[in-house]
């Protein structure tokens, strides 16, 4: 009587591994939305821990489609680098070095005005969309407290 219970428990597993196995080869090859909405999920929760309550402390564009801004944190000095460039999209912690231009474009001065010694307090996905929210908080021409988001897709 105990074989065949036996016999039932690992042909249950089985079935129930074999399910399992195909689940999630079905969410890997047809919904690639929820893998990246995982992915970017994890990456922010890193990003997170990694600059709470980070200082700007530089903001530079070094090309067209690349932002970099160095943030002191408790850990000392980390650069993030945003990339919207098409074939290599991306948004991590670097040690490389890039030459700045001379004179910072448009939109790095923007940045500059508005975020140079802000604090980073809070990376996130972003409504549930592959879209990572940046928030700071900073102080207006005025010294009133002011909160801005950067939102990166």
């Amino acid at each position: 009587m105990h074989a065949s219970k036996y016999s039932i428990s690992a042909k249950i597993m089985q079935f129930i591994s074999l399910k399992l196995f195909e689940m999630a080869r079905a969410c890997y090859t047809i919904n690639t939305v929820n893998h990246d909405l995982f992915l970017l999920t994890a990456l922010a929760r890193e990003l997170d821990g990694a600059l709470k309550d980070a200082r700007v402390t530089k903001i530079t564009q070094p090309d067209d489609t690349e932002l970099r801004f160095s943030l002191y944190t408790k850990s000392g000095n980390l650069t993030l680098l945003i990339s919207c460039c098409p074939q290599t999209a991306r948004l991590h912690l670097t040690t490389t070095k890039r030459q700045a231009p001379q004179t910072a474009p448009p939109f790095c001065m923007l940045l500059r005005k508005h975020l140079s010694g802000a604090r980073l307090v809070g990376v996130e996905v972003y409504n549930f969309d592959r879209i990572i929210r940046l928030e700071f908080l900073s102080k207006t021409e005025l010294y009133e407290p002011a909160r801005f988001f950067l939102y990166v897709e």
